[in-house]
């Protein structure tokens, strides 16, 4: 005979192993939901009409591939390999804290282009709002933030509460960034 008490007892062990993973799954179809109904990837082509010379000293174009994929690259590797290895001093969680670091860099990247995007780059005539080579930027600059706090908690906090974290993390520094610079007019000389 199969004990009550015993199945509620594995069933509850299932539930603490899987959450996680599950909870992981069930954001990432959020973010794929969201990003399908609302992100503008500007694939549209502009016609170009009589142009005759091309002025190189003009500043690029917004969203120009060319001019801010580099700074992208330099960025995104040093919010990957970096901060990663950065937090390997630490003897005892060297391989936990890449590994983590790997989890909440991809985790904030999703979710902070998709916060900035809805406070910042939000169109309400087409509610939609761009994904460019520059709210990845953006974005990384955001997962910087949150990886210097993830510095100071590591070894004292499991995946599911960086998780957590970087949720609300994300959301009041993408907010902090548009008091100062939208309502307080300030400028952020590093970006």
């Amino acid at each position: 005979m199969v004990d009550a008490e015993e199945v509620k007892e594995y069933i509850n062990s299932l539930i603490k192993q899987y959450m996680f993973p599950i909870g992981l799954i069930i954001f990432q179809c959020v973010f794929i939901v969201l990003y399908a109904v609302h992100a503008d990837y500007g694939y549209r082509v502009e016609d170009v009409v009589n142009v005759t010379s091309i002025n190189y000293n003009a500043p690029p174009v917004e969203g120009d591939i060319m001019f801010f994929y580099t700074f992208f690259q330099d960025v995104h590797v040093m919010m990957f390999v970096g901060f990663g290895f950065l937090m390997t001093f630490l003897r005892r969680y060297s391989f936990s804290s890449v590994s983590f670091n790997f989890l909440v860099a991809a985790f904030v990247l999703e979710w902070a282009v998709l916060v900035r995007g809805y406070v910042f780059n939000w169109n309400s005539t087409t509610k939609t709002f761009l994904v460019d080579v520059q709210s990845l930027i953006h974005a990384d600059f955001v997962c910087a933030a949150i990886l210097i706090s993830f510095g100071a908690i590591i070894g004292k906090t499991n995946p599911a509460q960086l998780v957590i974290l970087s949720l609300i993390e994300v959301v009041l520094q993408v907010w902090n960034e548009y008091i100062g610079s939208t309502i307080f007019c300030t400028y952020d000389a590093g970006e």
